[in-house]
């Protein structure tokens, strides 16, 4: 009887974990979009106002960002350095994919954020501030969106993760 009793709490344990996890999960999405708009946010006022170099700006950038995204931006910076007669934009596009490959963003978000690059480095100072501009109000979009879908959807899957542990372990019993 101790042992069914111990095997039901360690099958709830699990369903509940399940659940949060998942939850967890919404979250770090949020988080990360909030992460990119910081990012790219500082990049603007860097283009703006220091008018140095990307790769220097990465450099700036990546001592004050999380990972994967200070990965991604030292990455970003050496690759710059070394970039011989490679563009921007394929500099861009493989740097995030090789060093975001851990990141919860969405396909879309991955693919708007990779097409960033093909816009950035090619124009005046002023236009590219205005191209991170618009790229930031789309990611406060994004994070808005998401954070009112994902309370409910947060909720559910704590729940979800509960009862499913209790049911499991009823029949098991």
């Amino acid at each position: 009887m101790i042992l069914k009793s111990v095997g039901a709490v360690l099958v709830i344990a699990a369903g509940t974990m399940a659940g949060f996890s998942k939850s967890r999960e919404y979250r770090r999405h949020i988080k990360e979009i909030e992460t990119l708009k910081t990012l790219f946010c500082m990049m603007r006022g860097e283009i703006i106002y220091s008018r140095i170099p990307l790769s220097e700006i990465c450099a700036r950038l990546a001592s004050s960002a999380e990972n994967p995204y200070s990965d991604w931006l030292c990455h970003l910076e050496t690759e710059l350095e070394e970039r011989g007669e490679r563009m921007l934009s394929e500099i861009w596009r493989t740097t995030a994919e090789e060093s975001l490959k851990g990141t919860v963003l969405t396909k879309s978000e991955k693919e708007e954020l990779y097409g960033l690059g093909t816009q950035i480095g090619r124009t005046d100072a002023m236009t590219q501030a205005n191209i991170l501009e618009m790229y930031t109000l789309r990611l406060e979009e994004y994070r808005k969106s998401y954070a009112e879908a994902i309370g409910e959807k947060i909720k559910i899957c704590n729940c979800l993760g509960i009862a499913s542990g209790i049911v499991i372990a009823i029949l098991l019993i």
